[in-house]
C-alpha cells in the first residue's frame, strides 16, 4: 500500500452547529491517521479536511447554504476537489498529514 487517504470534514477544525458528534468524529478520524503515519513511514497518510462540495450532501439545503454563507463558508466543486486531490497525493510533503481544503467567501 502506498497511500491510506480519509475524507474528513472542516467540520473536525471549524466546529458545526448542532454536529458535535459529527465534528468529533472526523477529528478523530484525522488524528488516527496522523498516529498512523507516524507509524508507517513509508506509506503516504492524508486526511483531507473537505469544505462543502458544490450539489453533494447536506451542504444543498438552502438553509445549511445561507448559514455557511454568513459563516464566510464558500463551497469548491467537484473538478477542483480532484485536482487538490492528486495534488496532495503526487506533489505536496508526506508529512501534511492534515490538510484543509478551505477557502472563504470573496468579501
Amino acid at each position: 500500500m502506498k497511500f491510506f487517504v480519509g475524507l474528513s470534514s472542516v467540520a473536525a477544525i471549524q466546529g458545526n452547529p448542532g454536529q458535535t458528534n459529527y465534528a468529533a468524529a472526523n477529528r478523530m478520524m484525522s488524528a488516527l491517521l496522523r498516529y498512523l503515519r507516524r507509524r508507517n513511514g513509508a506509506i503516504r497518510f492524508k486526511a483531507l479536511m473537505l469544505p462543502p462540495v458544490e450539489g453533494a450532501g447536506m451542504a444543498e439545503y438552502p438553509e445549511v447554504r445561507d448559514m455557511l454563507r454568513r459563516r464566510g463558508v464558500a463551497y469548491v466543486h467537484v473538478q477542483e476537489l480532484a485536482g487538490l486531490f492528486c495534488r496532495e497525493l503526487f506533489v505536496a510533503p508526506a508529512e501534511d498529514d492534515w490538510v484543509m481544503f478551505i477557502r472563504p467567501c470573496p468579501p
